[in-house]
Formats: structure tokens, C-alpha cells, sequence
């Protein structure tokens, strides 16, 4: 069997992708009694025995049509919605940041469904609105994202990563299925390690490999492992993007910013007069500032939306559905005006385990009931026992980096305007999207620039 997953796990680079913000999704997987399985050396994550892997260059295309399926780019949209609902309600006093990848979190859940099966399967697919999909389709949906994410605009840097880390086997231990392994390797391009998660360097080397892959702007995700983590999965996107039009730095300075609780602070802010596309109605105004260079395809864009002085974030969030997300940017159009925007940045940090539970994935955390037969074959039973979500975001004159990772009809009118203003100088609400696919890669609400 060792020889077998050697076969399998033989060494080979693994995906690289330019993206706009960066994230962290990791995944533990645990046992009910302690009994540590083995893994087969593999294409080792960087900081493991192997050293790390210089990322691939591909090719620039942004002509060519989206290859991505369209059913995974609506799935992964209405989990963006369903997230930033349940992790406002789960601190609606907080008055905190929020700020997550879907993209991060779908890959990284849907690597972990390729290991359950049964009712655990069903939530984890339900949970990530891919259950009408057939296996392989969705597969072939995972490598085509992969595959169209390594064709960003020029001037942008987007890095997707994937890893597998398991502990290594004891005696007759159960190991982990070889054809789990070989499908997250083949299909995720995730690179595969032995770990010792008993040991102290098993931490360093989860977060060395994050650090890596995130240009060190997440150079800690892992801070202890329960003891029975026998297995752990980590996504990893790194997005730079330069402003296809730059803020001049002389035109940066301090203006008010209006906190959610009344109180008001001093912060730079950058400045410009341009045309840019635009939409403004009752409930916002919004502004869509694109990266790359000016006179090439532009096809990752950050969306602003700044609530109406007499309306608020949560009245935002009350109408935006995936539905109207739609409509409101088919409005946009190009129109001349100023912006003001609060340089950024910021570090965002949550676990994901209670929230993805109310979305219904609480079988996959139970110790009893959880099925990831499809990962080993018990005893003893594995589940889920961490899902930790890790972002960074950075907003300046020269453009974008970060890492990690509803209905038609809201009663709103489009207000007439031939010029526009646009001071973002309270709480507002921000998406990095794809705009050939409508993909989002990050998404969340600012209620303070510091």
C-alpha cells in the first residue's frame, strides 16, 4: 500500500493563478479515538520535507470567453450572501470588519466532500448550493475555475494553492484512501505531505506554507491542533491588482470618516476626478474601479457600494440578494464624477464551524454521525473539527492586495445624474469580482478604515 501511494503521490508543481485580494480557509479533520493514519510521500506543501514550489507563469488571455461553469460561479455567489448573513447576525453589535474569499472557502469545502459521503456528502454539497450538480461535473467545474483563474488581466497577480497534510501511519492503522488522494492531487492540484501533527513543527509548517503562498500577509493561521487532528486541508489565494487608472499620492489626504456608533475619525483618503462606471439609486451609490492597464481588458474590478447618508449597511444587506446583486450591476454605466476612498488595510480572522453549521453542515462536525468514509475507512470515525477563515486586505494609491479566503425587485429607483460625487466617509459595503464571470472573489463590509 505505501508503494502504491507513492505511485499515486509522485512529485508535481502545483497550480498557480493571479488574483486581486488574498485568503486562508483550513480544514481539520479529526478522529473520535486517537489513532493516526499514514500518507504516502507526495509533492510535499512548502515548508514541509520537500521545500516549496515556485508558482507556474501562464499565458494572458483576458479575451478568452469564460471557461468556468456557470451553475459553480451562482453557487459560489449564493454562499458569498449566505456568509456574510450569518456572520453578521452571529455579532450585529460588533461594529467590526468583515471580509471573506467564497472562492477559498468553496474549494476548500469541495476538497473535503470528495472524502464524505452519505448524509455528510449531502450537507456539504447543500451547503455550497452544488447538490444539483453530478460529481463530475462539479469536478470539472473546480478544474475549470482553476484553469480560467490563471488568466487575469495584466498588471494582476492571482495565486491559488492547495495542501493536504496527513499524519503518518502507526502499525495496522487505517490509511487514507488512495483514490481520495489521488483526486484532490489531480483535480485540486493540492500538494500532499506527511505531518506529524504531534510535534511542534507541524504548526510552523501549516503556517510557513501560508505565509508562502500568501507573500507573507497571513503569516499565521494555525495556532494550536487538537490532538486527534489526524488530517488538515488548507486553500490559499493571493490577489495583487494594479488601479488601470492610479490615485496620485498628492491628491491623498486626511478627511472625517463616520463611525457606525456616531463617533468620527481622521484618515487619508484617496482622491480622483475621472469617468468611471457608475450607478446610483435610493438605497446607495456605487462605483465599480477596475484593475489592470488602460487600454487592455479590464477584468477584475472592486465594487463599491456606499449607503445613502439617510440609509445604513444593514439596510444594504436587508435587499441585496443574488438576484438583485445581478441587476444592480447591469446598471452601471460610465459617467464623470470624483471619489474619495479610505486607504485600507486590514486583517480579518473568523471560525467558520458555527456558522457552517446553521447553513447545514452540522453532520460534518459531529463525531459520531460525521461519514468521511470516503477519506479512510473506520475505525476510528473521522469529522470535521476546525474550519478557520483568514483574510488581509490592503487599499492604496497604486491599487489592490489581499489574501486569505438574492430577489429581482427591491423597491428601489434609479436616481438621474449626469456627474457624480462620491466620498466614501462612512460604513460601506465592497466586492473584488471577475467581470467576464461575475465570479466573487472576496467580499465584505468596512465599518472603519483602521
Amino acid at each position: 500500500m505505501q508503494r502504491l501511494l507513492h505511485n499515486l503521490l509522485h512529485p508535481r508543481k502545483p497550480v498557480a493563478i493571479a488574483l486581486g485580494v488574498g485568503l486562508v480557509l483550513l480544514l481539520g479533520m479529526a478522529a473520535v479515538w486517537q489513532v493516526p493514519p499514514f500518507l504516502s510521500q507526495g509533492n510535499s506543501p512548502a515548508g514541509g520535507s520537500n521545500g516549496g514550489t515556485t508558482p507556474t507563469s501562464h499565458p494572458t488571455t483576458p479575451n478568452d470567453p469564460p471557461a468556468i461553469a456557470p451553475q459553480l460561479v451562482d453557487a459560489n455567489n449564493r454562499l458569498a450572501w449566505r456568509l456574510l448573513s450569518q456572520l453578521r447576525h452571529a455579532s450585529p453589535a460588533s461594529g467590526k470588519n468583515l471580509f471573506v474569499s467564497p472562492t477559498s472557502i468553496t474549494t476548500a469545502l469541495q476538497m473535503t466532500w470528495e472524502g464524505a459521503q452519505g448524509k455528510t456528502q449531502q450537507a456539504i454539497a447543500q451547503t455550497l448550493a452544488l447538490d444539483n450538480l453530478p460529481a463530475e461535473t462539479r469536478r470539472q467545474a473546480m478544474a475549470d475555475l482553476a484553469n480560467f483563474l490563471r488568466h487575469p488581466a495584466p498588471s494582476i497577480q492571482l495565486d491559488l494553492a492547495n495542501a493536504l497534510w496527513v499524519a503518518p501511519s502507526e502499525g495496522n492503522a487505517s490509511s487514507l484512501n488512495p483514490e481520495f488522494v489521488k483526486t484532490v492531487r489531480k483535480i485540486y492540484q493540492a500538494e500532499v505531505a506527511e505531518l506529524n501533527f504531534a510535534t511542534p513543527e507541524a504548526i510552523a509548517t501549516i503556517n510557513n506554507w501560508v505565509a508562502q503562498n500568501t507573500s507573507d500577509r497571513i503569516p499565521t493561521i494555525a495556532r494550536d491542533l487538537p490532538e486527534n487532528t489526524i488530517a488538515f486541508l488548507a486553500n490559499a489565494i493571493y490577489f495583487k491588482g494594479l488601479w488601470a487608472r492610479p490615485f496620485d499620492p498628492e491628491n491623498t489626504q486626511n478627511r472625517d470618516f463616520s463611525l457606525a456608533n456616531g463617533n468620527t475619525i481622521s484618515h487619508p483618503f484617496l482622491a480622483q476626478n475621472a469617468t468611471f462606471s457608475y450607478y446610483e439609486n435610493n438605497l446607495f451609490q456605487a462605483i465599480s474601479l477596475p484593475y489592470g492597464e488602460p487600454e487592455k481588458p479590464q477584468n477584475f474590478r472592486l465594487y463599491i457600494f456606499l449607503p445613502q447618508p439617510n440609509r445604513s449597511l444593514s439596510d444594504f444587506y436587508q435587499q441585496v440578494t443574488p438576484e438583485t446583486w445581478e441587476n444592480w450591476l447591469q446598471e452601471f454605466r460610465p459617467l464623470p464624477g470624483s471619489i474619495a476612498l479610505p486607504k485600507l488595510q486590514l486583517e480579518y480572522e473568523t471560525s467558520l464551524v458555527e456558522t457552517l453549521s446553521q447553513m447545514g453542515m452540522e453532520i460534518a462536525f459531529d463525531p459520531v454521525n460525521a461519514n468521511f468514509n470516503g477519506m479512510r475507512t473506520p475505525p476510528p470515525n473521522l469529522f470535521l473539527n476546525r474550519v478557520q477563515h483568514k483574510t488581509f486586505l490592503e487599499i492604496d494609491e497604486k491599487g489592490t492586495e489581499a489574501a486569505g479566503a438574492t430577489s429581482v425587485g427591491v423597491g428601489t429607483t434609479s436616481v438621474a445624474v449626469d456627474t457624480f460625487d462620491m466620498e466614501v466617509n462612512r460604513p460601506f459595503f465592497l466586492a473584488i469580482c471577475d467581470h467576464r464571470s461575475g465570479l466573487i472573489l472576496f467580499v465584505g463590509s468596512i465599518v472603519s478604515p483602521r
